[in-house]
Parts: C-alpha cells; structure tokens; sequence
C-alpha cells in the first residue's frame, strides 16, 4: 500500500525549514562539484583571450619604439672633408692622415686624427645629442679636457669633445648644453669630436649628422632643414640630375624626384656640379 507524499505546503512550519535546509546544502554540493569542470573548460579559453590582448599591446609597444628614430640617412653618414662647413664653422683639420701637413701642425700633434677639428672660438657650446651621459675627464697627452659622451638615442656609437674650456659630467636631456669649446690641451681654440664604435671600440670618422647636432642642438631626426642645409653644404646645386656620393640619382639641392613627381635619373657617373653654395 503506498502511501501519497504530502505537499510542501501541508508540512509543518519546522519540516518546511527542514526541507528548504536540505535543498539549499543539496544545491551547494552540486556548485561546488560542478566549479572544478567549468573552470577546467574556461580557463583555455580565458588564456587565450589574455594571451591575445597582452600580446598585441606587447607587439604595440615594439613597434612604437622601432618607430623612434635613431638611425642617421645616409647623406649624413658622409666625413666631412677639409674646408667644408659645418654648422657655420670651418673643417680645419678631418679625421685620417695628415702627414703632409707636418710641418703646418702645432707641436705634439699626430700625423694621423682620429677626430675631425672645427675651428670653433671659445666658448662654443655643444649639445646634448638626444638622452646624454656625459664624463668629463682631462687629456694629459694633449687633448685637454675630455667630454666622453654617451646617448640612449645613438646606441651604436660614443664620442668624445676634446680641448674644451668647461665641461658639465651627468645626465642631460636633448639639446641641453654639454659643454664648452676651448683650447686646453694642443693648440689654439677649437672642437676636435671623435666617433667610436661601441661594440668594437674602432675610432670613425665622425659622421656629418652627428657634427651638426653637437653643434647646433638640432636633431636631425626632427629638423629635416638639418639635410638640406648640408646638401647644400657638400654636394651645392644641380641643374641636370646626378649621383649622389652614395649612388642615389638627384637633382637640385638632393631631390629625388622631378616636379612631376617622377623619380630623377642621372647617368652611371657622378656629373659635375653646377653652382656650390660656397665651399
């Protein structure tokens, strides 16, 4: 004989609380058993997402600074050569040899410069070439004071100013001034810059973007007048299209390309110049 299950809503007060009690622990048992197996299904899942979102701000992060320009275009590259003008100041003495000139140089100097020699009057300040370290150190050999110069934005390179007249160790930002020309050490008044990888520790000829930054502050990955002021210092105008010093075909004062917007092309050969703008 069965017997008919009463209706929740026949039970007393107290089996009424007993039962809903029952549920409650019964429904607990059943999350807490069914948490481990969803969490085992989500979590793939919500390392992927992750993964992705944290990955691509990562890979914007690298890009962004990939962006940040510290490599010099080639025209700046070029050594400046004896006479030539840089930053309004005269190219006494390049880097390389120059026993041929023997006879013409201040006792003690060598015959072969590592640097390049500006004909700077005292107290030319030179500038912070992007995030700059500078140590100031004196020459007993002849350079005077020292300023060894490291920047976060040339990272391939160190310099060195020689025979300053003031000299200003630590941490500076772009364009602050670094130091001061003078004429401790060999000589009369002027800037002897030196370049030098820093991997291999290889002195270079100081390259003529680098030159002008010291000199005038100006970067020359913002300033782009910076590139047409030194085409116009080294390779002057040209009415008929030419190679560059680096084989690129221009015309005028380093264009690449006519008015039109076609690219200009030159013959096989470096064509003379027509006019300078006197150098």
């Amino acid at each position: 004989m069965s017997v008919a299950k009463p209706r929740f809503q026949d039970l007393s007060p107290d089996l009424q609380y007993q039962v809903w009690q029952h549920q409650q622990w019964r429904n607990r048992a059943f999350y807490l058993f069914l948490s481990p197996c969803v969490a085992y299904l989500a979590i793939p899942q919500v390392n992927a997402w992750v993964d992705s979102h944290i990955g691509v701000k990562r890979q914007v992060v690298i890009e962004d600074r990939r962006e940040i320009p510290n490599e010099l275009p080639e025209t700046l590259k070029l050594s400046p050569n004896r006479g030539d003008m840089m930053a309004g100041f005269e190219v006494t003495s390049p880097y390389g040899d120059r026993s041929d000139r023997a006879a013409s140089l201040p006792p003690g100097a060598s015959l072969f410069h590592l640097g390049t020699d500006l004909a700077t009057p005292k107290g030319t300040e030179v500038y912070a070439m992007g995030s700059t370290t500078v140590e100031c150190w004196t020459d007993g050999g002849g350079g005077g004071l020292v300023a060894e110069v490291t920047s976060q934005n040339i990272p391939d390179y160190s310099f060195q100013f020689l025979h300053l007249e003031d000299c200003y160790p630590g941490n500076h930002d772009t364009g602050a001034v670094i130091a001061k020309t003078g004429d401790s050490g060999i000589g009369a008044a002027h800037l002897d810059m030196r370049q030098e990888n820093r991997l291999s520790g290889q002195k270079l000829p100081p390259y003529k973007g680098y030159i002008q930054w010291a000199l005038t502050g100006q970067s020359p990955f913002s300033a782009p007048s910076l590139l047409v002021d030194n085409i116009k210092d080294s390779e002057g105008l040209s009415l008929e299209a030419y190679l560059d010093p680096v084989g690129i075909p221009t015309i005028g004062y380093g264009a690449t390309t006519y008015p039109d917007g076609s690219r200009a092309i030159a013959s096989l050969r470096q064509k003379p110049k027509t006019s300078s703008s006197g150098t």
